[in-house]
């Protein structure tokens, strides 16, 4: 794993259990979000790891979730969440590099293995700013996948626009702070 990736705190996948907010409401053939529970989760948070992983917790309670990344190629940041009932891991993490190291697919929406992978980048997020959540199983179709990263970026933006703002600061003040004075 390259050094300059921050996975998480500890290096490992970090796992999220199933809450218990409400599932989503169903209306005509799509799902509409109860995203007023994201908000809350993420709304105070200054670090970027935990709003990902508030999202993942969040999408625990509607969909069956395996993974959730967020990265930037241009920032050199990534930031990866597994639910606690993920099974393989190693192979889920394996996958995911490979889609962040591999440019970018054509397609949003594609199946592999038994999983479902479904990729939002662009606006309202920052333009190199892209997020990965896998299912297992397909719970969401392409339209209530949409529908869904549409609701839910409207409420991660900002948040996560600060914290990331906020992480490179704090991350080019470092070595500022490390420096002998010299008098």
């Amino acid at each position: 794993m390259d050094p300059k990736r921050e996975p998480s705190p500890d290096g490992k996948c970090v796992g999220t259990k199933r809450s218990s907010l409400p599932s989503p409401l169903v209306v005509g053939d799509i799902k509409t979000f109860n995203t007023g529970n994201l908000a809350t989760l993420v709304n105070d948070q200054a670090d970027p790891h935990r709003i990902i992983g508030a999202l993942s917790k969040w999408l625990h309670g509607t969909i069956s979730v395996e993974l959730v990344a967020y990265w930037n190629p241009r920032r050199r940041k990534s930031y990866l969440i597994c639910g606690d009932d993920t099974v393989d891991k190693s192979a889920i993490l394996h996958t995911t590099w490979s889609v962040i190291d591999s440019p970018l697919p054509r397609i949003r929406h594609w199946r592999q293995r038994d999983w479902f992978f479904h990729l939002w980048m662009g606006a309202p997020l920052e333009q190199w700013d892209r997020i990965l959540i896998i299912e297992k199983g397909l719970g969401l179709s392409v339209e209530e996948s949409n529908l869904l990263m549409q609701e839910t970026l409207k409420i991660l933006h900002s948040p996560l626009k600060n914290a990331l703002n906020q992480a490179d600061h704090d991350q080019q003040a470092l070595p500022l702070a490390a420096e002998p004075l010299i008098s």
